[in-house]
């Protein structure tokens, strides 16, 4: 059963923590005040709280040695999206230098959620194979919403980004994981109070940039490790196909450049663009769904047997 106070403190407080921090600093943007660093800094620091606190209220301070996977994107992968993001927001610093900070941020994931397959699930040159795809899912999907935000549709690929993580986590407790699946929705519903300050600020583009810089470190964690350890299906290909459907929806955001779509309204595209990701998503967690009845019915016939 879910705690009430989980509900509070792992929910509706983040949420409401970074909505007001996202409406409050992007409607500031032409403040003196916070210009520079120290905007980006605010922004940052309440987000991280709030991330931290929907953590930590599902099972209160991690070892100081972390033992699990959710301790190492709680003690490692929430520091390193602030930093990272943080480091993005300076246009003084290269462009290349950013993009490398974030290529080694991509290639770090994978192998800090899953080392602990080898041996006994991947050998050395499977788990090289899979890291290598991490790195590339992750690079590739962060290029892409960078793009689509300076384009002009950065509430769309923020928008994304947050629906992929719920849906990861409902997929997640669906499967039977109850925790894991929590912590995926107490960051989905963080990301949707930024995104809901985000709206009342569209036109603030150094603070959507900032979201995704934080985001896809963080939702590629959760990802990553659901499926690594919650995903229970009946079927070997099912996860592969949810997870897979989980990481190309972000790109079918792009649909808002189709040659039949780009001649439309913005905010039609918009909503075409939201009910692609939509579709998709309800797509995977059907099949998971499916896959969560067929076990449990597997095993209702085994205990009718026995």
């Amino acid at each position: 059963m879910i705690d009430p106070l989980w509900l509070l403190l792992g929910l509706f407080l983040p949420t409401a923590a970074s909505f007001t921090c996202i409406w409050l600093l992007a409607s500031s943007a032409n403040t003196p005040a916070l210009a520079g660093i120290l905007k980006p800094l605010k922004i940052l620091k309440c987000l991280g709280a709030a991330t931290l606190i929907s953590a930590l209220s599902l099972t209160g301070l991690p070892p100081w040695e972390p033992i699990q996977g959710q301790h190492w994107i709680v003690m490692v992968v929430l520091p390193t999206a602030v930093v990272i993001a943080l480091i993005g927001s300076v246009e003084q610093i290269p462009t290349i230098v950013r993009w490398l900070l974030r290529l080694i941020v991509a290639c770090g994931i994978g192998p800090l959620l899953t080392r602990s397959l080898i041996p006994y699930t991947w050998s050395q040159p499977t788990a090289v194979y899979w890291w290598i795809a991490f790195a590339l899912a992750i690079l590739i999907v962060w290029i892409a919403m960078h793009v689509l935000a300076r384009k002009g549709f950065s509430r769309l690929a923020v928008f994304a980004l947050g629906l992929c993580c719920g849906f990861a986590g409902a997929i997640t407790i669906m499967s039977g994981y109850l925790t894991g699946g929590q912590f995926a929705a107490g960051f989905a519903l963080v990301i949707a109070g930024a995104w809901l300050g985000l709206c009342l600020n569209p036109s603030d583009k150094q603070t959507s940039l900032i979201l995704i810089d934080f985001i896809i470190p963080l939702s590629f964690a959760w990802l990553i490790y659901n499926w690594q350890f919650g995903w229970t299906m009946q079927n070997d290909m099912s996860p592969y196909i949810v997870a897979g459907v989980l990481v190309v929806t972000p790109l079918t955001a792009w649909v808002v450049y189709l040659p039949f779509i780009k001649s439309r309204s913005s905010k039609l595209r918009l909503a075409i663009g939201i009910i692609l990701c939509g579709l998709l998503l309800a797509g995977a967690t059907s099949l998971a769904g499916y896959e969560a009845w067929q076990r449990t019915q597997s095993q209702s016939d085994y205990y009718y047997d026995y």
